[in-house]
């Protein structure tokens, strides 16, 4: 009853139920050890079978005998039962007995069956047990093998981040090591400047007591003249009426000579129009002789009024943005208020602002803003007429350097004399943009002034001078050519290989950076544009035309080697023009900030027959505006270009003030200077270079 219990209704295990029965009446012959022994191996293996969810593997084979052996006791049952009420006691006991011994047969055989039964399903149970163990090492493996993987992308996940973190932390360090290098150079130049002050003091002091003593002489000539005037008094009331009459004659002369002026400039006017000017105007008489600039000390330059009246005038307009008209006014004084200094013949010179020496290109630059001023204002006209005759003189000296002293230097090493340096020499970089920018700024003084005060005759010594290097560097020999900058430049300061394309050869750009192909495209274009206005400065104001020839047919040549070997067919944009190339095939694309570049082509006023509807240009423009411009920095400030002579991710203002000027879309212009007041990290002056993401950090 205990086992019936625990087992009927199980998923129908019945053939065990069943001999457990059978065994239980055996028990009554006394042989209860086997039967308990038995009876409970069954019932444990039939409750576990039970457990597992009606598994009946192990009472698979022994079920048929089972119920053989029950149908076979229970006919011996009914066999004894029929022969004890027929026979007599005697045969019964003996029946009874041979019974018995079939019955100790049978549960002999059954437990050897039981027992058979046993060993079997212990085999199967082994083999299973081996399965398992094998699909559970197999799954082991597999979620070894998932978890192998894990750990390599993981560990491929940590050694990219390490590397990421590594190229940052190298970035920070080598930003760093510069920051420390600028500091330790504008340490150097500060103590220079200080020391230029000082100088500029003495001059001043020695220049009042000079000033005080000839006044003081001025003033006894004044009375020797006052004497001799006196004397002579008689003389010339007796040639009064002569003098008169030339004086009429002479009156009438100059009203000619004006009247003649005034067609020429309306003339020239007219056969220039694509400057917007009528007032160049044309040399008269024989040219001017004038002496070399000999000066080494100035004394600061004096504003001109019309130069403050421009200043309040646009400061006017600016009242409803302040910081605006703050940067309005720091940065258009800036020049004539910090680094003008007027010679004392007349001439003067402009130091770049951080450095007290003269570059070509940078003070052309910077006097070109107050042209405005100048058109009607002589003495702003001579301001910028002393500029240009230093530069005149400065070219004279040596047309292959690019930055020049005031004060004489002694005491040079030799490693400085090797690159070119001299007492008068700061740098001796040739850039092909520097000579472009003594004729450009000389074009545009005569287009807006119609002062020919600079045509001199050491003005065209000048410009002939710069064709004649222009046409000898177009077939650039590192072995024969006069030019060698030994610690910048490849092959021992000769310069990389190139090949003859009709562009002229430069060492180095408008950032003085050595070029890595040394025809550079937009000095070229700028030397296309100023040799066209040397062809009509030769023509009309010095009557000159072989030097006008010259000119134009210098230009055509470059004009043409830039679109046959500086142009390239980008795969996105279309056609645009390298930055570099050196006519073997080899181009560099990119643009870097300073002028010129290929972003100021409009500004250059460039423009070739090559490419009439300007589409070349175009398309370039979209380029260096792109990531695909390796130096055109995204960040959280601000977007735009830089260059390789600051470190990366530097934006250079200069570059963002050219994309304004040579836009059309007022809604960009007016969004560049919205990100050049708010990326001057508060100092209301515009920098060279500043941060794309934290535009406090500048150069």
């Amino acid at each position: 009853k205990k086992h019936n219990k625990r087992t009927v209704g199980k998923r129908g295990h019945v053939p065990g139920i069943n001999i457990c029965l059978f065994l239980e009446k055996t028990c009554r012959t006394g042989d209860i050890t086997q039967h308990t022994t038995t009876h409970n191996n069954c019932t444990r293996k039939t409750d576990r079978d039970t457990m597992r969810g009606g598994r009946d593997i192990e009472h698979g084979r022994p079920r048929l005998g089972a119920v053989l052996l029950y149908i076979g006791a229970l006919a011996a049952v009914f066999y004894l039962g029929s022969h004890v009420f027929v026979t007599g006691p005697s045969e019964d006991r003996q029946r009874l007995s041979a019974i018995e011994e079939q019955l100790t047969a049978v549960r002999q055989e059954v437990t050897d069956q039981l027992q058979q039964h046993h060993r079997l399903v212990h085999g199967m149970r082994q083999e299973a047990t081996a399965d398992d163990e094998k699909n559970l090492a197999k799954v082991r493996g597999e979620l070894s093998d998932k978890w192998a993987e894990l750990s390599k992308n993981k560990n491929a996940d940590r050694a990219e981040l390490e590397r990421m973190i590594a190229e940052e932390v190298d970035d920070v360090v080598l930003q760093l090591s510069d920051a420390k290098t600028q500091i330790q150079q504008l340490s150097g130049l500060q103590s220079k400047y200080d020391s230029v002050q000082t100088q500029i003091k003495q001059v001043r002091e020695e220049a009042r007591s000079q000033q005080q003593a000839f006044d003081k002489q001025s003033r006894e000539y004044q009375d020797q003249i006052k004497t001799l005037q006196q004397q002579l008094s008689l003389v010339t009331n007796n040639n009064n009426n002569g003098n008169n009459n030339n004086n009429n004659n002479n009156n009438n002369n100059n009203n000619n000579n004006n009247n003649n002026n005034n067609n020429n400039n309306n003339n020239n006017g007219n056969s220039n129009s694509n400057t917007g000017k009528s007032n160049r105007g044309k040399k008269s008489g024989t040219i001017k002789k004038r002496q070399a600039s000999t000066a080494t000390s100035g004394s600061k330059a004096k504003i001109p009024a019309a130069i403050t009246d421009e200043l309040e005038t646009v400061a006017t307009r600016l009242k409803n943005r302040p910081k605006l008209e703050k940067m309005w006014r720091n940065t258009y004084i800036n020049t004539i208020d910090t680094t003008t200094l007027q010679l004392p013949d007349g001439t003067v010179h402009i130091f770049t602002g951080d450095i007290p020496a003269l570059w070509l290109r940078d003070s052309s630059a910077q006097v070109h803003h107050y042209l405005h001023a100048a058109e009607s204002d002589p003495e702003t006209q001579q301001l910028i007429i002393g500029l240009i005759q230093r530069q005149a003189d400065l070219i004279l000296l040596d047309p292959y350097a690019n930055a020049y002293r005031l004060e004489h230097l002694k005491n040079l090493g030799q490693y400085d004399r090797r690159d070119g340096k001299t007492e008068q020499i700061w740098e001796r970089k040739y850039e092909v943009d520097s000579l472009c920018y003594y004729l450009w700024i000389s074009y545009e003084f005569w287009s807006i002034t119609g002062n020919t005060e600079i045509f001199d005759d050491r003005w065209m010594m000048a410009a002939k001078l710069i064709l004649e290097v222009w046409k000898r560097e177009q077939n650039h020999d590192p072995e024969t050519s006069p030019y060698k900058f030994h610690s910048e430049m490849p092959a021992a300061g000769k310069g990389a290989s190139t090949g003859y394309t009709g562009m002229t050869w430069s060492g180095f750009r408008p950032s003085d950076d050595a070029c890595q192909y040394n025809y550079l495209v937009p000095s070229n274009m700028f030397a296309v544009v100023v040799l066209r206005y040397l062809s009509e400065i030769a023509t009309q104001v010095y009557g000159d035309s072989a030097t006008a020839q010259t000119a134009s047919d210098l230009a055509k040549q470059i004009d043409d080697g830039i679109h046959e070997y500086a142009v390239v067919n980008h795969p996105e944009f279309g056609k645009i023009y390298a930055y570099e190339t050196n006519g073997l095939g080899a181009h560099n694309l990119m643009d870097d900030a300073n002028v010129p570049s290929l972003l100021s082509i409009p500004y250059m006023k460039y423009k070739s027959d090559h490419d009439p509807t300007e589409e070349i240009t175009k398309n370039t423009r979209k380029f260096i505006l792109s990531p695909k411009n390796p130096y055109y920095f995204q960040g959280k400030a601000a977007n735009g270009i830089g260059s390789p002579h600051t470190p990366h991710g530097m934006i250079w203002h200069i570059s963002l003030v050219m994309q304004a000027l040579t836009s059309t879309d007022t809604e960009e212009i007016n969004m560049l200077i919205d990100k050049c007041l708010e990326t001057d990290a508060d100092k209301d002056y515009m920098h060279e270079g500043f941060n794309a993401n934290f535009p406090q950090h500048f150069t």
